[in-house]
């Protein structure tokens, strides 16, 4: 079995609350947030913003220069900036972030 807290291969989900639930990918829930693992490689930011924008509304990204940009933000590797597998997702309201894990 993997050590705890070391990455996991598939897409599997995971809420970090009171309880542990494990479904598709890999989750853990803020209460505006969510983290995402098990991404494929050529994920991106539109992907992600169609997929759980349907969930609820995205946060506007207020540090961007685009004023039309969301909070949805794709990890990468330093050397390649290639995606990682992993994101994070901000929605405007927490149960937004609830009903996508």
């Amino acid at each position: 079995p993997p050590e705890p807290g070391s990455p996991t291969p598939g897409r599997r989900r995971e809420q970090k609350t009171q309880q542990r639930h494990q479904s598709q990918h890999e989750m853990e829930e803020w209460s505006d947030t969510i983290y995402v693992s098990g991404l494929p490689s050529d994920i991106t930011e539109d992907r992600m913003l169609k997929f759980f924008g349907q969930i609820g509304q995205i946060k506007p990204d207020k540090k961007s220069r685009d004023q039309n940009a969301k909070k949805v933000w794709i990890y990468k590797d330093k050397k390649t900036g290639a995606p990682k597998g992993d994101a994070t997702i901000s929605y405007l309201d927490p149960n937004g972030a609830k009903a996508a894990v």
